[in-house]
């Protein structure tokens, strides 16, 4: 061991556990050899027991053991309110997250088979109507009341049902003519707008599908495989 390095070492030597036993090993050996280096040494530990008896000799003020132990004890209980808070909070989650999940679970939906069979009955005697008034009144007293298109023939009608397309009702009329399948949907211009620069036909590889409008609703037929919409039309209201 060098100067250097025992002189930086005294700074740990009287402090119990802070030196390395090989290394105050060897710094009693370099003092035993280097005069310089053992009469700093000896300065530092003069100065040492000065301080401490200094310090011994100073009166504790009055009250102060019990100012201390005031402090102690408010500082342990506001780290026990705030540990108290947190575990209040973690507690109030817990319950939010249950009573969420028990208010989701109780917000389902409800099936009711019988009343589905009713529903059903209900839809079945319209459709064997089979005339515009008798689909405009199906929709109307589902809460979609519409303007049908009156060029149809609705003794082809084959289904009436009444879709929620982004949370608006939407009437759908279904047509069956033989081979002949076709499909209308009628949509609320309060809520629904075409396309812009939208065509009135677009062809698909299954289907044609046709829209027009009027002041009020958008009409859009779409025509399965080779039908179009004069299979589907009224006799008097077939053009060529």
């Amino acid at each position: 061991m060098d100067c250097n390095f025992a002189r930086a070492s005294l700074a740990f030597a009287g402090k119990r556990g802070e030196l390395a036993t090989e290394d105050a090993a060897a710094l009693d050996a370099h003092l035993a050899s280097c005069a310089s280096c053992a009469a700093l040494a000896q300065s530092e530990r003069a100065f040492d027991e000065h301080l401490h008896r200094a310090i011994q000799s100073v009166d504790v003020p009055a009250g102060l053991r019990e100012q201390i132990s005031v402090r102690l004890a408010a500082e342990q209980g506001r780290i026990l309110r705030n540990k108290l808070l947190r575990y209040s909070a973690m507690a109030a989650s817990v319950l939010l997250i249950a009573g969420l999940a028990f208010w989701w679970g109780s917000r389902r939906i409800h099936i009711d088979p019988h009343q589905m069979a009713n529903q059903e009955d209900v839809r079945n005697a319209y459709v064997a109507v089979k005339t515009l008034e008798g689909a405009e009144e199906y929709f109307k007293i589902h809460g979609t009341p519409v303007l049908l298109p009156s060029d149809l023939d609705y003794n082809f009608e084959s289904s009436l049902d009444v879709l929620v397309i982004d949370g608006q009702k939407v009437a759908q009329v279904e047509f069956q003519r033989g081979e002949f399948k076709a499909r209308l949907l009628v949509f609320s211009r309060k809520h629904f707008q075409l396309a812009k620069n939208a065509e009135r036909q677009a062809a698909a590889s299954s289907c044609i599908v046709e829209t027009s409008q009027n002041e009020d609703f958008i009409y859009v037929m779409i025509y399965f495989g080779e039908s179009r919409r004069q299979h589907f039309q009224n006799q008097g209201n077939v053009v060529g």
